[in-house]
């Protein structure tokens, strides 16, 4: 199922994150420090 109104979308990315985190705690803060951050802010927008 696809919702692609508001930050729908944007919340299930962000929850995807956190359920592969969760099954890969010990690399959790390496994955989030190698995303740029003028990528984060291309997805508060």
């Amino acid at each position: 199922m696809q919702l692609h109104f508001g930050g729908v979308d944007v919340l299930y990315t962000l929850w995807s994150w956190f359920a592969f985190a969760v099954r890969n705690q010990g690399s959790y803060d390496v994955h989030w420090q190698e995303i740029p951050e003028s990528d984060l802010l291309e997805f508060e927008k």
